[in-house]
């Protein structure tokens, strides 16, 4: 309250004439500047105080602390949960990760990434199928896939393909490979996936950005179902070369 300090600034002044130690006083005034609402003056002054009087002195300076700063002192709190579910989400992703995966799979992963990508180095197919299965995903059905084709695993490289045909970035050209594969196995109607593959293809999707490494690839493929092909990032030239070659008529 504003009397009693009032009251304390000049008990302050007497103190100060008679000589007395400031830190009996410090913490007094400290409640004082408290009742007058200058939280943040009362903590600065009871905190420096060397002798706390138990749990009231300390109950006092965290409300003094509170008043004061009660932005930051809600920020700690979020800040503390944060961190927590921060460190429980990345204990969980390492178990769920150490049960689903193994790092000696994510540093093949790497390896292949690393010597795909820098010396265009891609391994064998078996290798490729492995990480193909263990990641699940269109990307790596697609390279999988390809190297089947170029390894003349045909029913393999099929069920790849026909995989990686679940991304938009991969079904035309998924459907291009997957078309002449299912041919070559005498599948039925064949020509309704190229000619779906030449559909996708026309329509002038934005292209996407292919690796060397994976043009490379789908070359290698291409020369194994007899196609003489060179893939950039948009297979339009290569589906108006295939749709003139299978005699499908993309205008009606």
């Amino acid at each position: 309250k504003k009397e009693s300090f009032a009251e304390a600034c000049k008990d302050l002044r007497e103190a100060v004439k008679l000589g007395v130690a400031v830190e009996d006083i410090r913490f007094p005034l400290a409640e004082a500047l408290a009742g007058n609402k200058q939280f943040h003056l009362a903590y600065s002054l009871g905190s420096k105080h060397p002798k706390l009087n138990g749990q009231k002195d300390r109950k006092f300076l965290f409300r003094c602390y509170f008043h004061s700063f009660p932005i930051t002192y809600i920020l700690g709190i979020l800040s503390v949960f944060v961190c927590f579910g921060a460190w429980f989400w990345f204990f969980q992703g390492v178990a769920h990760f150490a049960v689903t995966r193994s790092f000696k799979l994510l540093f093949e992963t790497i390896t292949f990434l690393t010597s795909a990508c820098l010396l265009g180095v891609l391994g064998s197919s078996n290798k490729l199928l492995k990480l193909a299965d263990a990641w699940e995903t269109s990307w790596f059905k697609y390279i999988a896939g390809l190297a089947c084709i170029r390894d003349e695993k045909w029913e393999l490289g099929e069920s790849c393909l026909q995989a990686a045909v679940k991304s938009l970035a991969l079904e035309a050209r998924s459907l291009f490979f997957l078309g002449f594969v299912r041919k070559k196995l005498n599948r039925i109607s064949p020509e309704k996936d190229l000619e779906h593959a030449i559909y996708l293809a026309i329509q002038k999707r934005p292209p996407t950005w292919f690796p060397a490494f994976l043009r490379k690839l789908e070359s290698e493929a291409a020369m194994k179902i007899k196609v003489q092909v060179v893939f950039d990032d948009s297979i339009i030239p290569v589906a108006w070369d295939m749709a003139s070659m299978l005699k499908i008529d993309v205008n009606k």
